[in-house]
């Protein structure tokens, strides 16, 4: 077991000179803002166990990714920041058996408890295994708040080598507190998980040193929950840097940072709507996964001779086949819109490899299921090329170029076009005329949204009336249908904004609006003593 300390000198700290010193180099101006949030999981640490008791602190921040949505897990550019709103957890080593977890907040989060043999599995997997195992065991899994921090103790047990669990992992108690909007799409539930698998893997062994391999290890632990994304939310949560954007390549991943937007205000919206990825909204966001592997799938069978060429989604973009006309032909190849039967009956060779992906994504039965592979896939590859111009405008300082790109990503998503006052539903058209079109007007393949679908009424108002009242540009953020939108501001007047689309909106919609500055801070870390 590693070094704990005592929750009486973790008081003392909290409330002395050297946490304010600690907390600026972690938060930079919003030190004094977070002090509460430490102070008040300690007083109740010290509440529920006693002082004498001892422990370690793990955090984990939530984040924003500033462009390259939806792209991370298809091999595409990310530019996240961690945010200054962050999960807290006070880890207390118990003679008990089993994880318990209790909530700063229980009458929303009441207590819960699990033996280690009820979520891990019972041997090493494999990666293909553990693919396979999750989604085996998705409709046994409780739907509760403790589903992340089940996930992150069975990924801890698979991995047990990478985590050094030389000894039979003990019970842990794991006092949670956070303020991080949840559902909101700013990852709460990703730094959940990885706020409590700092927490057992430092006290049942070692956190890993290279945060590639965590990040890795934490995308695919994360899969117990349901969902099939990557592991860009993880990486952003371990790799940020205080006033820096992290810039994130993937397959093979490595990472970079630029400095933060001078000149520029970012605001966070929250629009109060809210995606339930554990449960409802998790078949949509998978399916999109779903269209993504089929559109690579149908290129290795239509077009075998690139086949070697195309081993994610983005190597069907322009800036790695070097030629655009080649992107509009692949796109062509995929149906605009079909169901998964009649692509069956149109491509009966490929039954089993269909069946396979299915399976793998957890989402049940889907022969009638409308999928839209072209729109998905045309988004996800001018994504793609509209991440490597984000990264330029950063360097540059081109707002106004970062600005556009944010809005025209935003398009990708949206499903409403505000006008006059009333929303139009609004479908960026990807028949076989408007590609086309597209490909003969000559203007940038990133130019054109494509058509991911994961906005909604609210979400597509703030986004319009935020450019309207002047913000340089605006995007959902996270996996979308409903949470919170970004909005890139000129300098000075990100809150001034702000204000009045809270004032419109709770005209027009009827709702509140709540928001927040954001600037980078550090990413996750775990703390066996004070610093």
């Amino acid at each position: 077991m590693g070094a704990t300390t005592r929750i009486s000198r973790w008081h003392n700290w909290v409330h002395s000179d050297d946490w304010f010193r600690w907390a600026k180099a972690v938060y930079g101006p919003w030190a004094s803002q977070r002090m509460a949030l430490f102070r008040q999981l300690i007083e109740r640490a010290a509440q529920q166990f006693g002082t004498d008791a001892t422990g370690i602190l793990a955090r984990a921040p939530g984040r924003v990714n500033l462009m390259g949505r939806h792209i991370d897990h298809r091999g595409g550019r990310c530019h996240p920041i961690a945010i200054p709103k962050e999960i807290l957890v006070f880890a207390h080593p118990s003679d008990r058996a089993g994880i318990r977890l209790h909530h700063w907040n229980p009458a929303h989060y009441p207590d819960e408890a699990f033996r280690l043999s009820d979520v891990a599995p019972q041997r090493f997997l494999s990666e293909d295994e553990w693919q396979t195992w999750v989604a085996s065991i998705s409709s046994k899994v409780p739907q509760n708040w403790s589903l992340y921090a089940r996930a992150a103790v069975a990924t801890a047990i698979n991995w047990s080598e990478i985590f050094d669990l030389t000894n039979q992992p003990f019970g842990v108690d794991l006092l949670i507190t956070g303020d991080i909007p949840p559902e909101a799409g700013l990852s709460s539930s990703s730094a959940l998980f990885v706020a409590c698998l700092l927490s057992v893997a430092a006290l049942w062994g070692k956190v890993p040193d290279d945060k590639v391999r965590m990040a890795q290890l934490c995308g695919m632990g994360e899969w117990y929950v349901g969902t099939r994304g990557g592991f860009g939310d993880h990486a952003a949560i371990l790799l940020g840097k205080k006033d820096q954007v992290t810039v994130l390549d993937f397959f093979p991943m490595a990472y970079d940072y630029r400095p933060f937007l001078e000149g520029a205000d970012l605001i966070v919206l929250d629009s109060g709507e809210r995606a339930h990825k554990a449960s409802d909204a998790r078949k949509t966001f998978n399916i999109r996964i779903l269209e993504y592997e089929l559109g690579v799938l149908l290129w290795h069978h239509q077009c075998p001779q690139l086949s070697q060429r195309l081993a994610h989604l983005r190597d069907a973009a322009p800036y790695r086949v070097g030629d655009e006309a080649l992107s509009y032909r692949l796109l062509k190849v995929l149906p605009p819109s079909t169901t998964i039967r009649q692509l069956i009956q149109n491509f009966e060779e490929l039954k089993p490899m269909i069946q396979g992906l299915i399976d793998r994504m957890n989402i049940g039965a889907v022969a009638d299921e409308l999928v839209q592979v072209r729109g998905t896939c045309w988004f996800g590859l001018a994504e793609c090329e509209r991440s490597l111009r984000f990264t330029k405008s950063l360097g540059e300082g081109n707002w106004a170029l970062a600005g556009q790109l944010m809005t025209i990503s935003h398009d990708g998503d949206r499903l409403f076009l505000w006008k006059d006052g009333e929303p139009l539903p609004y479908r960026f058209p990807v028949d076989d005329q408007s590609l086309d079109r597209c490909f003969q007007s000559r203007q940038p393949f990133w130019s054109y949204p494509g058509a991911y679908r994961c906005s909604s009424v609210a979400i597509d108002f703030l986004v319009d009336q935020a450019i309207m009242l002047g913000a340089i540009g605006a995007q959902v953020c996270g996996a979308g249908m409903g949470g919170s939108v970004l909005v890139l501001a000129p300098s000075g007047s990100g809150e001034q904004i702000a204000g009045r689309l809270a004032e419109e909106y709770a005209s027009k919609l009827g709702k509140s609006l709540t928001w927040f500055s954001a600037t980078p801070i550090e990413g996750a870390q775990v703390l066996m003593e004070p610093p």
